[in-house]
């Protein structure tokens, strides 16, 4: 499962309203078209990205102008690089259903990965409003994101306690939460902030391991960083900064075995007698 999904950075649906008052070839269709969109949208949590689309374009041809279809659509399109049909999409959407809170969520993310920060916020903000959105710890969090962007560290503070404060949990706001110490070059803080967004459901959040690590190695407590990233590499090969992880690994051991980092800890040593 890609990132993106599993850590909720975007909004997915995989329930329909009800079908009103139809003709029963028309309900027909529709329950057919929901069978279609909720496998379609299941196979896009999955990262299954070609056969989500495959299945979400049957499903939007059977019922169109349907907002949960359109919604995940677009998401499929965007997981396919397809980023302009994708806003093209979620904003037929928004005309269609001016206050759809996942749909402006989602075509706000959209903006804040393009960089075009300023649209983005407009539209975190407008879904901010709705009190009865009941994610609003994602808002918060994309809210810390584009004002660390802008570099207002401490408004991006305030938003990142926001989101942690509505979901004490979330994995990307608990690990934001020890970037901005990070960038900050407030170490122990950033050490203990990385160590607990390491906990848990959040253990698989690569990044929290890395970041650590990082900070550790500014510590000086190298043999702590070192194990980190080993155990990072051994147990997901596959993360995302394994390039990095080496790079670091190759560097934390190039000063273990440097002669005046050797003599350093020979001064610490106990004599044994």
């Amino acid at each position: 499962m890609k990132d993106a999904t599993k850590w909720m950075i975007f909004l997915l649906l995989t329930a329909m309203t009800g079908c009103g008052t139809m003709t029963k070839k028309t309900v027909k269709e529709k329950k057919k078209s929901a069978i279609i969109y909720r496998y379609g949208s299941q196979r896009l949590m999955e990262g299954h990205y070609t056969t989500a689309l495959e299945n979400l374009i049957k499903a939007d041809a059977m019922d169109p102008r349907n907002p949960e279809i359109m919604n995940n659509l677009a998401l499929a399109y965007f997981y396919k690089n397809r980023p302009a049909t994708a806003k093209k999409i979620l904003q037929d959407l928004i005309k269609i259903a001016p206050n759809h809170s996942d749909a402006l969520n989602n075509l706000g993310t959209i903006y804040m990965k393009e960089g075009n920060l300023n649209l983005a916020e407009k539209y975190f903000r407008k879904v901010s409003e709705h009190l009865l959105f009941k994610k609003q710890f994602l808002i918060s969090h994309n809210l810390s994101k584009i004002a660390f962007k802008k570099g207002q560290i401490e408004l991006s503070r305030l938003h990142n306690t926001a989101s942690l404060e509505k979901f004490d949990r979330f994995c990307p706001a608990l690990f934001h939460r020890g970037f901005l110490f990070y960038k900050e070059k407030k170490w122990n803080e950033a050490d203990e902030s990385f160590k607990k967004a390491m906990k848990g459901t959040c253990y698989t959040y690569h990044g929290s391991h890395f970041y650590r690590a990082l900070s550790l190695k500014r510590l000086g407590r190298l043999g702590l960083a070192e194990q980190i990233l080993e155990s990072l590499k051994t147990s997901f090969p596959k993360n995302t900064y394994m390039a990095k992880v080496k790079l670091e690994l190759q560097e934390i051991r190039k000063i273990k075995n440097s002669p005046n980092y050797l003599k350093r800890q020979n001064l610490f040593k106990v004599p044994q007698f």
